[in-house]
């Protein structure tokens, strides 16, 4: 201790001679006392606290036990009730001296019965006791008993309980009575009975748990019956004065309460609980009243030893706080001498500093976490018209204004989480005489894992600018004389390309159609490239306007799909359409436009993948009663783009690197051209990609609803607009029918020409296809057994399957569904009978659109029903005329099949041949070929015998009324 007092002089004897000590101890002392000051009113708060649960947990302890007492002394009460009461009914019998014997010998047994009964008795109206359970009360008058005078006196049939008493055998008791009334309702006398003070002091022991716990009762006129520990000095004692524990309770108005206090006869201070005891069932004039207490000192004992070992150790916290706090200011004192020269140091470099950053011309600043200016060069300063004292301490919206702080807020806010920001920005002088523009660096300060500020770095480039504004110019002007060539060329190209498709449909040898087709492919190819810088030229001269018409997503997508499926299936490429079933289906935009984007990115991932495949992912990213918003993603598995060359990819002209060119050909122009239509569309392109890990091209388009899409919902459920469903068919005519049906209604389709094919498509694309539509004839893997594969991943709920089928009978329905089918479509194709079954099996409502076209065809065929055909394509005619023309193409060479495939050994064939037949003969509403080829079909499978003639004739019939129409 001496060594400390001594140490505390010398702190004290150098804080007074130091004014940096002052400043930066005493507010050190200060936290600390604050801090001592605040565990110590914790400590106090918590012993306060924990008196109050002790203080609760024994009022509920007390209230407890007096529950006790008042539940078994409320039942001796009725009981001994309910015994007067039925000694009352025999009062009159009692008046003889062998009446009385009986009467003795029953209220003997009662009294040995009822435990806290001692004496039962019965009294005349004149006080003579006329029964009793007791010799030595016979012929004893007790007029003079309080007992006794009370029930004549007030004549109320209830229960009266007696003040305490001494009784003639010396017994200290109270008495409980019941009047007596004769036929006419006169007082005629009591029954009575004197409590068992040992019954009730069995009660009052059965509750005392401690060594300083009591038990009363009393009379309800607040006399002391009795006390446990037993204080006979207590007995009779009345307690019923001013603040007594019991006065308190009556005034309460309460059955039950706790209090502390004095205790009114001892002086003691106590807790104590009280109960008014009634009878459970029967009226009382007045109560008993019980009470269990305990002494406070001992029910607070424990606390008051915990509150003094707190005490103690707040004591010894205090001390030790102190002491070390003392103990690390002195070693601060020590080095604050050395931190003086150090700052000194400081100030020389940050001069020095100063002086470079003074001397160079961009601007440098450095504001701190709150926005406020640590540091400006002179450039900067300048730049405001004020001195680096002036801005020094300032907000930096002070500084710059609200309008520049508010167009630098994102860079602002990014680089306070850490985020390097580098920004062009054209700036007016603030004398508004000339604009500048300036290239910012927000550098983050970090201290630890703390962003404490950031540095500023701006620089002139007005200059550079200019300069690029002029290239810029100089560059437009280029794409506008590139557009006005490309105008002057397509005229002479047209005529090349309109020249040679005419000369290629003349009597031309076959060295001479492949001259002619090779010019018109080059050709094309020009006019392509020439179309893309036209193109280009627009956008760059911004004479681009975009459409706002209603078009269908589905129509633009199967363009797509239809325009390169072809290309990537010759270089070996997987090539899925992959489309949200919860895009709505009619929008409003430029469909032109949007094909455009689609086609060029899709072009590219096909034109530099060379294995795996290309998938075209739309998806609705939002959607609310205006509008939705399209999410399209094109990514292949192709050689991918390295973050170098990503940064050149969209300029004009301009490709990965100049390998890509003499590669893969093409002009630069396609991406560029992409990415700003879609700038058009308020949006951007993303790329991810990498060198040799393919790429993923994603852009996002707002589209306004299509009035009837905003006004018309389906009430509840999914119609079948926006499903998706695969169609598995290896006949190219009844896949195109079916096709145009599915697309007609609103559904997005994709084909496969077998079980394998289809099995593939099915588990490479998840969860998108709903529905297949299965053929059951196929090469490679027919429909059952691709059903049986499709129904170990897929149960029919989750994914249904529909028969395609031109054979109408029950065996092979019910093969279908063996198989796991879960419904048949026959051939010829109804397009209601496909919507109704596949509103079925997909759980949608129906909804067809209003305005549907009719079927009037204007040309006829022989042996055709083409009105039937036409309604089926949805009223198509364009439709209906191509495949038809398709049809005249696939089975040219019909006739010849049938008479190989009649020779011995390939009846399976023939059968196929003829199934597959029927069934394009049916979609195109082809009747006489229809019956005909029924009828041979039957006929094999029967075992008959069979000639081909008759479809033979039929079809050659059927195929020269088509070669009619072309003609």
């Amino acid at each position: 201790m001496r060594s400390l007092r001594r140490l505390f002089r010398q702190f004290v004897k150098a804080l007074r001679g130091t004014p940096e000590a002052r400043v930066e101890f005493l507010p050190q002392w200060t936290i600390l006392i604050i801090a001592l000051s605040i565990i110590g009113v914790g400590i106090l708060a918590f012993s306060v606290w924990q008196r109050g649960v002790i203080e609760r947990q024994e009022q509920e302890r007390l209230k407890a036990l007096v529950h006790i007492l008042d539940a078994n002394i409320a039942q001796n009460l009725e009981a001994s009730s309910q015994t007067l009461d039925n000694l009352r009914a025999d009062f009159p019998q009692w008046r003889t001296v062998e009446d009385r014997y009986r009467a003795r010998k029953r209220m003997e047994a009662l009294a040995a019965a009822i435990p806290g009964i001692r004496t039962i008795f019965a009294l005349d109206r004149f006080g003579n006791v006329i029964a009793t359970n007791r010799k030595e009360l016979e012929h004893q008058n007790f007029v003079y008993r309080e007992y006794f005078q009370t029930p004549r006196d007030k004549k109320i049939d209830q229960l009266y309980l007696s003040r305490p008493f001494r009784t003639i055998t010396g017994i200290y008791s109270m008495n409980v009575t019941k009047p007596v009334f004769d036929a006419n309702g006169n007082f005629d006398g009591i029954v009575s009975a004197t409590l068992d003070p040992d019954f009730f002091k069995t009660q009052l022991h059965s509750v005392l748990l401690t060594e300083d716990m009591w038990s009363s009762i009393a009379h309800g006129e607040g006399i002391i019956f009795l006390t446990l520990p037993d204080r006979p000095e207590l007995s009779g004692k009345n307690i019923d004065v001013p603040g007594s524990f019991f006065t308190r309770h009556r005034e309460s108005g309460l059955k039950t309460s706790v209090m502390t206090g004095t205790v009114f006869v001892t002086g003691e201070e106590r807790m104590m609980a009280q109960q008014s005891v009634f009878p459970v069932f029967s009226a009382i004039d007045r109560p008993m009243a019980v009470a269990v207490s305990r002494d406070l000192p001992a029910i607070y004992a424990a606390w008051s030893r915990n509150t003094g070992v707190l005490a103690v150790v707040y004591a010894l916290l205090v001390l030790l706080s102190s002491s070390l706090l003392l103990f690390y200011q002195c070693r601060q004192m020590r080095h604050l001498a050395d931190r003086r020269r150090m700052e000194k140091l400081v100030r020389i470099r940050e001069h020095d500093l100063s002086a470079i950053l003074n001397a160079i011309p961009s601007m440098v600043g450095y504001w701190d976490k709150r926005l406020h200016n640590r540091f400006g060069n002179h450039a900067y300063s300048d730049w405001f018209g004020i001195t680096p004292e002036q801005m020094k301490g300032r907000h930096i919206k002070e500084v710059i204004g609200e309008r520049l702080f508010e167009m630098n807020r994102p860079y602002i806010e990014a680089a306070m989480r850490g985020e390097l920001q580098t920004f062009e920005r054209e700036i007016p002088l603030p004398d508004g005489s000339d604009i500048r523009y300036s290239l910012a660096s927000y550098i983050p300060d970090w201290d630890g894992e703390k962003v404490i500020g950031f540095y500023v770095l701006v620089t002139d480039i007005t200059e550079v600018k200019k300069a690029q504004i002029a290239a810029a110019a100089a560059n437009l002007a280029k794409s506008q004389f590139l557009a006005n060539m490309s105008h002057e060329i397509r005229t002479p190209m047209n005529a090349i390309i309109g020249l040679s498709e005419l000369l290629n449909r003349t009597q031309l040898d076959a060295r001479q159609s492949d001259y002619i087709r090779k010019i018109v492919g080059a050709s094309k190819g020009l006019l392509n490239i020439l179309n893309d810088i036209l193109d280009y030229s627009k956008i760059e001269g911004g004479y681009v306007e975009l459409e706002s018409i209603e078009f269908r997503m589905q129509s633009v997508l199967n363009g797509v799909r239809d325009m390169f499926s072809l290309t990537a299936e010759q270089k070996g490429l997987r090539f899925v359409v992959d489309v949200d079933g919860d895009i709505p289906s009619v929008l409003v935009g430029d469909p032109l436009r949007l094909g455009q984007v689609l086609n060029n990115l899709v072009g590219n991932a096909i034109k530099f993948t060379e294995r795996g495949g290309v998938h075209l992912h739309a998806r609705c990213k939002d959607r609310n009663d205006q509008t939705a918003t399209i999410e399209f993603s094109v990514s292949d598995t192709g050689i991918g783009i390295s973050p170098e060359e990503q940064k050149k990819l969209f300029q004009s002209f301009s490709q990965a690197d100049s390998s890509t060119t003499r590669r893969y050909g093409g002009t630069g122009l396609g991406l560029a051209i992409s990415r700003r239509l879609v700038q058009l569309m308020e949006s951007d392109i993303e790329l991810v990609s990498n060198t040799g890990q393919g790429s993923l091209f994603r852009f996002t388009v707002r589209f306004p609803l299509a009035e009837g899409i905003k006004t018309v919902e389906a009430p509840t459920g999914r119609t079948l607009q926006g499903r998706h469903v695969l169609i598995v068919e290896d006949n190219e005519i009844n896949r195109q029918i079916l096709d145009e049906l599915l697309c007609d209604m609103g559904l997005f389709v994709d084909t496969a020409t077998n079980g394998l094919e289809a099995i593939a498509l099915v588990e490479e694309s998840g969860k998108r296809y709903e529905a297949v539509f299965m053929d059951l004839r196929m090469p490679l893997m027919d429909g059952l057994e691709a059903t049986r594969r499709l129904r170990k991943e897929h149960t029919a709920d989750r994914l249904p399957v529909i028969a395609i089928t031109a054979t109408a009978n029950e065996e092979e329905r019910q093969e279908c569904l063996d198989a796991g089918m879960n419904a048949v479509v026959m051939k010829p194709f109804d397009m209601a009978e496909i919507r109704s079954i596949l509103e079925r099996v997909l759980h949608a409502e129906s909804f067809s659109e209003s305005g549907e076209s009719e079927a009037h065809p204007d040309i006829e065929l022989s042996g055709f029903h083409l009105d039937r055909a036409l309604q089926r394509l949805g009223g198509n005619r364009k439709a209906l005329v191509s495949l038809l023309h398709l049809f005249a193409e696939q089975y040219a060479g019909a006739s010849d099949t049938m008479r190989r495939l009649s020779e011995p050994g390939r009846q399976n064939e023939l059968t196929e041949f003829v199934h597959t037949l029927k069934g394009v003969a049916g979609n195109l509403a082809a009747t006489d070929l229809f019956e005909a080829a029924s009828k041979l079909e039957a006929l094999i499978k029967a075992g008959q015998e069979y000639d081909i003639s008759e479809l033979d004739a039929t079809l050659r019939h059927a195929l020269a009324e088509v070669a009619a129409l072309s003609k």
